[in-house]
């Protein structure tokens, strides 16, 4: 082994990346004492603040992850909302874990035929922006299923914070604002602009709000209030329903009020497996982030890190991303209508599966196109949040409405950011979406399927109590970023903080690059190329990580610097 081969990988550097200011309205401490029984973190320090809140309230980890998802839809609307969907992981202390899929689903009306031209091709954009990208919500379904079999609080109590967030207002931070930006530079490909109503809220004069503006947003604080008071059968049976399906079938969309009434989410058993003797708790299908951050644990579950040098560990962990994603592209997708991807997904978790993989990596980097044909997918406009407490409970969850201010539609009145979730199917198996990339059959747009995610909420439970709850928003760098912070935490000791801000590194199987953050030492980068990896150095954050933990009798709390996040910490009541 070559003597640079023994200096640190960048996934073992520590150091963060920030992604512009944060404001908050009051100081995090105003409300909460440190002391150090449960904790809270989500990507903006208000959001934070209002699952703190429930515990104040006596709520418990989940009456608190409603909160703070609720209040995630105020102050990140352009990366989730009632408007979207989302999975939830759920462990409460002396139960089994379960798992939500609120994820979701493709319209009745919605078929291949639609998203084609005449000769085959497919429409560009038509599942990105506008009424045929909008997939039918979940979000408010998973919220109240909480609440109502594992909550103890009202929805009425849990929904204020967002309530007063919308209508007081919040503080415009640096990642609203480059959001706002990316919202101004769409719309001027828009002549006439179809997208008036998204402008009136998240513009002014057709410009992005500065940083330190207020956003206030009263329209979705009266759909709030409306909730509040009606419940969520208001937005899928009542006058909420009638305005969704009004605004799409007016722009000539096919998301009807039958959609919206026979909306289901599903309660899933979660994907287990074992690492350094945690048992590691993800999401089933159709989120590829369990199966396949399983799969790279069970490989590393083979290595000692004490006795393997870290440029070694790094480059076997590397490989082992190769794998998971490419069976990520040949096998998964929505198993309530792929019956096989189950199985494909045990085979994929197997000893047998892990012990080849492991006598597959040699000494030099592997061509990605030797493990299969297929292409990804991703999601952008996505939010995570973790919550624990020191009685071993907790949620990690994670909402979306896929790309940046999802399909562009906000139903008028209501303030409701409608996603684009039906561009995270494919319309052909081999044509690109979006991003350039190509999926299998198994995701390949119908009536009532739930597209293929890259959503990862993960727990990590030691002697049956919850011990770490994490996961990332990224696309499908949210599978890496969350499984490089855990192992941060896992195998070298890191702290949670130290572990969400560490620079990453992402290999997604195809393209066949290896990203790397920026700062990373010249030696090692060429050390990596040496070895045969395709070294491009990443324009953007790989991922945003969140995590919570409870170990070693002290609970810890962690925002990832990259979106300005910041957790609470207190006690419980």
């Amino acid at each position: 082994m070559r003597r640079s081969s023994r200096l640190f990988i960048l996934l073992f550097l520590v150091a963060g990346i920030g992604c512009g200011g944060t404001a908050q309205q009051e100081p995090l401490s105003s409300r909460v004492p440190p002391a150090g029984r449960f904790a809270v973190a989500a990507d903006h320090p208000l959001a934070s603040l209002a699952g703190a809140r429930m515990f104040e309230q006596g709520g418990n980890v989940v009456d608190a992850a409603v909160a703070t998802s609720l209040a995630l839809a105020v102050v990140r609307p352009y990366s989730m909302g009632i408007g979207g969907g989302g999975f939830m992981l759920i462990k409460l202390a002396g139960e089994d874990p379960v798992a939500l899929d609120y994820r979701e689903t493709a319209p009745a009306g919605a078929s291949v035929q639609l998203y084609v031209d005449g000769r085959g091709g497919v429409i560009d954009k038509k599942t990105v922006w506008g009424p045929f990208a909008v997939g039918v919500p979940g979000h408010l379904q998973g919220m109240a299923h909480a609440l109502e079999h594992y909550g103890t609080l009202p929805l009425s109590l849990v929904i204020a914070p967002a309530i007063e967030l919308a209508e007081q207002g919040v503080t415009v931070d640096g990642h609203t604002h480059r959001a706002m930006v990316r919202l101004a530079e769409v719309l001027d490909q828009h002549s006439g602009s179809p997208f008036l109503e998204i402008e009136k809220i998240f513009l002014k004069e057709g410009a992005p709000l500065a940083v330190g503006d207020t956003l206030v947003q009263p329209d979705l604080g009266a759909t709030l209030r409306r909730i509040a008071d009606m419940g969520i059968a208001d937005f899928y049976e009542g006058e909420l329903a009638r305005r969704i399906v009004a605004e799409l079938t007016a722009r000539g969309g096919i998301l009807g009020e039958a959609d919206l009434a026979g909306y289901q989410l599903a309660v899933r058993s979660p994907l287990t497996t074992r690492f350094r003797g945690f048992k590691v708790v993800g999401m089933p299908p159709p989120s590829s982030g369990g199966a396949c951050l399983q799969q790279i644990l069970t490989v590393l579950d083979g290595y000692d890190p004490r006795a393997v040098d870290r440029p070694t560990y790094t480059h076997v962990l590397v490989e082992s991303m190769k794998h998971a994603f490419a069976d990520r592209a040949a096998f998964l997708g929505d198993s309530d209508v792929h019956p096989g991807v189950t199985d494909d997904v045990s085979q994929m978790l197997q000893p047998e599966t892990a012990a080849a993989i492991r006598a597959s990596i040699g000494p030099v980097a592997v061509d990605p196109a030797r493990y299969g044909k297929a292409w990804l997918t991703e999601d952008g406009g996505t939010s995570h949040y973790s919550i624990i407490d020191s009685r071993g409970n907790a949620v990690a969850g994670t909402d979306t409405i896929n790309l940046t201010f999802g399909s562009l539609v906000v139903p008028p009145g209501t303030g409701i950011v409608l996603n684009n979730q039906l561009d995270d199917f494919a319309v052909k198996a081999d044509v690109a979406n979006e991003y350039g990339l190509k999926m299998s059959s198994r995701n390949v747009i119908s009536p009532g399927q739930r597209p293929l995610s890259s959503m990862s909420p993960t727990i990590l439970l030691e002697q049956g109590r919850a011990v770490l709850s994490a996961g990332a928003s990224g696309g499908p760098k949210i599978i890496t970023a969350t499984l490089q912070s855990i192992l941060q935490v896992v195998d070298f000791g890191v702290a949670p903080k130290d572990a969400v801000a560490a620079k990453r590194l992402h290999h997604q199987w195809s393209p066949g690059e290896l990203l790397i953050e920026p700062g990373v030492d010249s030696v090692i980068v060429e050390q990596l190329q040496q070895w045969g990896h395709r070294i491009e150095l990443a324009e953007s954050p790989l991922g945003v990580c969140q995590m919570t933990t409870a170990m070693g009798g002290t609970i810890e709390g962690a925002s990832d610097p990259r979106k300005g996040g910041q957790p609470v910490i207190g006690e419980l009541r």
